[in-house]
């Protein structure tokens, strides 16, 4: 069985993840704002919070998963701390713009922050 799971998950597989997940936060970075910013910390397909990042007046934490420690800052979110194995989701960094987003994939935790920029494109077609 795990040889079948090694043989299923490539390096190349890892690289084409990571890939898009720098794709995204580079289109987050460049059409993002601060305008209505919210975010969600979704973990598994159950929505546990929704936070108007703008309202925020305190840091605060909250833990949306055991493992899992998420810092809630005045504009901004991000994974404080995670017991999973590689911590990509820590070193994802401060989320502050809508579009950006970063996932434990171990704890099944994801962040999301949503909201529209001003003067943002409705769609970006390729």
């Amino acid at each position: 069985m795990r040889d079948k799971l090694k043989r299923a998950v490539r390096p190349g597989d890892l690289i084409a993840v990571a890939a898009l997940l720098l794709a995204a936060l580079l289109l987050g970075a460049l059409f993002g704002g601060k305008d209505g910013v919210t975010a969600e910390i979704i973990v598994g397909r159950r929505t546990l919070y929704t936070i108007d990042l703008t309202a925020v007046e305190e840091p605060y934490t909250v833990s949306p998963e055991d493992g899992v420690t998420v810092l809630v800052e005045p504009g901004a979110i991000r994974f404080l701390d995670s017991d999973c194995p590689n911590r990509l989701c820590v070193r994802a960094g401060r989320l502050t713009k809508a579009g950006q987003s970063a996932a434990c994939i171990p704890r099944r935790t994801l962040i999301c922050v949503k909201g529209r920029a001003k003067n943002a494109p409705d769609a970006i077609t390729g």
